[in-house]
């Protein structure tokens, strides 16, 4: 006779609740000729009509364009750029912006409504990342260093998945004496330390059509003629994200966060069983 144990595992759906076109926990330029449209659009770009009930529900609803999570950052608009969203915010200032505090996220797992560790299988360094790197992107795609052109990859994102660029070791409640968390234990180690505890940067992608959700601790910057269909968010309450110049395109998609949803799974464990 031999004891045995298994470990039976379930999967656990995405529940990504995504507010606008580009969340941030810090402030935001604008410049160039850059469009952020809340406007609910489908997978190519091109804007849902209402009668449309392939999905239904708050998704489905046009978004603001921008969403910042603290009250006290702005978004600040240099050149052309063209803003659009649900209409009940075209009297804000600047247009289609909305300060809303009641959700402020620390890591990629609490924006996809997933427990603390639950996306550690998918962590590869910047090296990896290179070692590995698709042509198009799929499924979930974590990097834990600076991605993009001015690091790891390239300024050219193209595929449909969720897109994570996050240090593990960066925690804004250690790093920005704003966040309302604010920890002083370690905030002098971390602060002292970027290489090691900074957040992780997204640096000029420039190029290509991504459909899905990206996930950053921050962005500087999206440029060129990049076009993202679904949403952005930004994590880090410090660093000033940058979009622009150029003539890059951000636009809510309910059909891309869901298809992201509904197509990538992440594990759970339900029980050891004996047998």
């Amino acid at each position: 006779y031999r004891a045995e144990q298994q470990l039976r595992l379930t999967s656990q759906a995405l529940d990504i609740q995504s507010e606008s076109a580009f969340t941030a926990n810090s402030g935001i330029l604008l410049q160039g000729n850059v469009t952020v449209s809340g406007v609910n659009s489908d997978m190519s770009g091109v804007a849902v009509a209402p009668s449309d009930t392939t999905h239904t529900g708050k998704c489905n609803e046009n978004k603001p364009a921008i969403r910042l999570t603290d009250t006290n950052e702005n978004v600040n608009v240099n050149g052309s750029v063209n803003l659009a969203g649900n209409a009940a915010y075209a009297s804000s200032s600047p247009k289609y912006v909305v300060k809303d505090p009641s959700v402020v996220w620390h890591t990629p797992e609490e924006v996809l409504g997933l427990p603390s560790g639950a996306l550690d299988s998918y962590k590869q360094n910047g090296t990896q990342y290179e070692a590995n790197q698709p042509d198009t992107l799929s499924g979930i795609i974590y990097v834990t260093d600076d991605f993009g052109s001015t690091g790891y990859g390239s300024g050219n994102i193209q595929g449909t998945g969720i897109l994570i660029v996050h240090n593990p070791n960066y925690d804004p409640r250690d790093w920005d004496p704003s966040d309302p968390q604010y920890s002083t234990s370690g905030a002098q180690a971390h602060r002292s330390d970027p290489a090691t505890y900074g957040p992780a940067n997204i640096g000029n992608i420039n190029g290509g059509t991504f459909k899905g959700i990206i996930i950053a601790d921050k962005i500087n910057k999206i440029n060129g003629n990049l076009k993202i269909y679904g949403s952005v968010m930004s994590m880090t309450e410090i660093d000033v994200n940058i979009v622009g110049a150029g003539t890059a395109v951000i636009k809510y998609s309910c059909t891309a966060v869901q298809t992201v949803s509904n197509n990538i799974v992440a594990p759970k464990r339900l029980a050891w069983v004996a047998q």
